[in-house]
C-alpha cells in the first residue's frame, strides 16, 4: 500500500506566494487554491498512491507554544488573501473526495510523523509532500520525502530518501533531529546554541552522534574552546530545542489502513465550486467533464438581452495576439531619480518570447510622457497598436501628470476587457521592484531571484583584461556594467553564462567588484571564470551572466597563491550548488 500525506499549510503557502494572486470577477481569490490543487495533480501523477491524506494544522496552541512561549513567535501572520481561500480548499478537497486531518494541540508535522510510523509499523510505503525541511527527519526505508523548493524562481520536487539525505548531510534523518537541537531554527524562533550555526552543527553531530554524545564529550579537543563555552552556558536551551524540534508519532488520528482511501465525495458540487471559483481547466483534469454541476442556492437562469449576448459572442470571436508595451529606461529615470535598470532590453524581450508573448512593443518614455491620457489610450494603444485588451498592475499610471489609470483603461476598452493585478505578496510584503533592487544590492540573489521569477542576469562588453586570471590557471570573461545597469553588491557569485546565440547555459563563477588584489584602478566590473573549458571568443559581444547565490563578500588577498587556492574553493562550492539545484 502508497500512502500520500500532503502538509496541506505548507504546500498551500507554496502555492499562495508562488502564483500571483488571482481573483474571480466578483472579487474572491483563487491562486492558492489553483496552485494546490496543480501540486495534487502531479502528486498523484508522480506517486501513483492507493490513499492520500492531507493535514492541516488549526488555529489552537500545541503543546509546543505550551512549552516555550517563544515557539514560532517571530512568525508573520498568515495574509488575508490566503485565509479567505483556505476554508474554500478544504470544501473543495471533501468534494473531490479527499481526507483532511487535524489534531487539536498538535502541528501537520506530527501528523505526517504519525502516519509515518503507522506505514513503518506495516511496511507500506509513505510519501510526505511539503515545503518543510523539519520533515526529513521523518526519512527512512519506508518514507520519502517530497521536497517542494524554488530553484530559479520555478516550483520543483526534490525527492529526499535516505541516500539523499547522507549524500547531502553525511549523517542519517533522524540525526537531523541533533543537528537542529545545536543550530536552532530561526523560522520556528527554536533557540538552539549561540554561536553555532548548521556547519558547525553538522560537524559536532558526524563525530559525536547526538546531543548527548556532544556532551558526554564535552571536553573533547575537537570543540573549539568557545564553542564549548556557549555549549555548556546554553545547555538547557539546547535541550529544550531537542523537544520542541522533534516530530512526535503518537498523534491521535485514524491511522488504519484504509482510512485515507479517495471516496466518491460530490462531483456535483466540486464541479460548481470550481465553475465558480473561475478554474475551468482543472474539471476535466480531475476526471469531471460530463458531470452536472450542482445547483447553487436559489440559482436561476439569467437571459441576456439580444444586444448584449451578441457583444459576447462578437467580443469571444475576436482574436488577439498576447504581446507587451514596456519602456526602455525607467520612467522615474527622467525625473532625476537614481532607478537603475533591473533586466535590460533585450533580457527583457527573451523572457516575453519564453512566456509565450507575440511582440514585444519598447516605446521611449520622452516620446509620450506629455501625451494626454486620452491621446494614449486612442491614439497609442487603439491606433497604433491595435490593443483591444489589457492586463496592467493596480498602481499603473499613464499620460501626462500620470492622470490615466486603470479605470480610465475600464472606461475605454471595457471592464470585460482589462485585467487589473492585485499586489503579489511575499512574506507579507509587497514585491516591487524597489524591493528586489534593495535585495540584489544586498547580494540576497536567491531571494530577489524568487520576486522576479526568473534569475537575475547582468550584461556587458566582453573586453580584453589584464590576462592575470589566464596566468593564474582561470580565464575569465571581462565586462563592465552597462550604463544605468544595477550593480549587485560586490563578492563572489555562482552563475551561468548564456551566449549569444545559444539557449544554453555554461555553469561558471562571477567575481563581481574592483578585484582589489590584482588590481588597483578601483573599477567595477564582472569577471566570470567558466567551469568547464569552452572554446569561446567573446570579444565585442555582449552575453549575459546569470546570478544565482553569493558565495562571499569581495576579499583582498596577501599573493597570488592564497587567491588561486580560494578561486579553487569558489569554483568547487559552484558547481556544486548548481549541480544541487539542476541548474544546467
Amino acid at each position: 500500500m502508497r500512502l500520500l500525506v500532503i502538509d496541506g499549510n505548507s504546500i498551500a503557502n507554496r502555492a499562495f506566494f508562488g502564483i500571483k494572486l488571482l481573483t474571480t470577477k466578483d472579487g474572491r481569490y483563487t491562486n492558492a487554491i489553483y496552485g494546490f490543487l496543480n501540486i495534487l495533480l502531479s502528486l498523484l501523477k508522480e506517486c501513483e498512491p492507493d490513499e492520500v491524506a492531507v493535514a492541516f494544522d488549526l488555529k489552537a496552541p500545541t503543546f509546543r507554544h505550551k512549552m516555550y512561549d517563544g515557539y514560532k513567535a517571530t512568525r508573520h501572520g498568515m495574509p488575508e488573501e490566503l485565509a479567505q481561500q483556505m476554508p474554500v480548499l478544504k470544501e473543495l478537497l471533501a468534494d473531490l473526495g479527499y481526507r483532511t486531518v487535524t489534531a487539536e494541540g498538535w502541528e501537520a508535522d506530527d501528523i505526517l510523523g504519525t502516519l509515518a510510523a503507522a506505514c513503518a509499523a506495516r511496511q507500506d510505503d509513505c510519501f510526505l509532500a511539503t515545503g518543510d525541511r523539519d520533515s526529513l527527519q521523518l526519512v527512512s526505508d519506508t518514507t520519502t520525502v517530497l521536497l517542494a523548493a524554488t530553484v530559479m524562481g520555478r516550483s520543483k520536487t526534490v525527492t529526499m530518501d535516505v541516500d539523499a539525505i547522507h549524500e547531502k548531510y553525511g549523517i542519517e534523518p533522524r540525526q537531523l533531529i541533533e543537528v537542529k537541537s545545536l543550530m536552532g531554527d530561526t523560522s520556528d524562533n527554536i533557540p538552539g546554541v549561540k554561536g553555532i550555526g548548521e556547519k558547525t552543527a553538522l560537524s559536532l553531530v558526524q563525530a559525536f552522534g547526538s546531543l548527548e554524545g556532544v556532551y558526554e564529550n564535552i571536553d573533547d579537543k575537537r570543540i573549539k574552546p568557545k564553542q564549548r563555552e556557549h555549549l555548556l552556558e546554553d545547555k538547557p536551551m539546547a535541550e529544550l530545542s531537542h523537544t520542541l524540534g522533534t516530530i512526535r508519532t503518537d498523534a491521535p488520528i485514524d491511522t488504519a489502513e484504509g482510512s485515507y482511501a479517495v471516496g466518491e465525495g460530490n462531483k456535483a458540487a466540486a464541479v460548481r465550486l470550481l465553475q465558480d471559483l473561475e478554474i475551468h481547466s482543472l474539471i476535466p483534469r480531475f476526471g469531471l467533464d460530463g458531470v452536472a454541476p450542482e445547483a447553487a442556492p436559489e440559482e436561476q437562469a439569467v437571459e441576456l438581452p439580444e444586444a448584449e449576448l451578441a457583444r459576447r459572442l462578437s467580443a469571444a470571436g475576436d482574436v488577439l495576439l498576447p504581446g507587451a508595451f514596456c519602456f526602455s529606461e525607467p520612467p522615474a529615470a527622467f525625473f532625476g531619480k537614481d532607478v537603475p535598470i533591473i533586466t535590460d532590453t533585450a533580457e527583457k524581450c527573451r523572457l516575453f518570447a519564453e512566456a509565450g508573448l507575440a511582440f514585444a512593443l519598447v516605446a521611449d518614455f520622452s516620446a509620450v510622457r506629455e501625451m494626454p491620457p486620452a491621446d494614449f489610450m486612442r491614439g497609442l494603444l487603439y491606433g497604433d497598436c491595435r490593443c483591444r485588451a489589457a492586463a496592467c498592475g493596480f498602481n499603473f499610471t499613464f499620460g501626462k501628470n500620470a492622470e490615466g489609470t486603470p479605470r480610465d483603461l475600464e472606461s475605454f476598452f471595457g471592464a470585460d476587457r482589462v485585467s487589473v493585478c492585485a499586489p503579489l505578496l511575499s512574506d507579507g510584503e509587497t514585491v516591487s521592484s524597489s524591493r528586489i533592487r534593495r535585495l540584489i544590492a544586498e547580494g540576497d540573489i536567491p531571494q530577489a531571484n524568487d520576486l522576479l521569477g526568473h534569475p537575475f542576469s547582468v550584461c556587458g562588453t566582453v573586453r580584453h583584461g589584464r590576462g592575470d586570471g589566464k596566468k593564474l590557471g582561470f580565464p575569465t570573461i571581462n565586462q563592465l556594467p552597462a550604463d544605468g545597469a544595477l550593480r549587485p553588491a560586490a563578492g563572489v557569485y555562482v552563475s551561468a553564462v548564456k551566449l549569444p546565440g545559444s539557449d544554453a547555459l555554461l555553469p561558471a563563477v562571477t567575481d563581481a567588484g574592483v578585484a582589489p588584489t590584482m588590481d588597483m584602478t578601483g573599477i567595477f566590473r564582472y569577471e566570470t571564470h567558466l567551469l568547464d573549458a569552452v572554446d569561446v571568443l567573446l570579444y565585442g559581444e555582449s552575453p549575459h551572466v546569470f546570478l544565482y547565490k553569493r558565495l562571499r563578500g569581495e576579499m583582498k588577498f596577501a599573493g597570488p597563491s592564497a587567491l588561486v587556492a580560494q578561486i579553487s574553493r569558489d569554483s568547487a562550492a559552484a558547481r556544486e550548488y548548481l549541480r544541487e539545484n539542476g541548474i544546467k
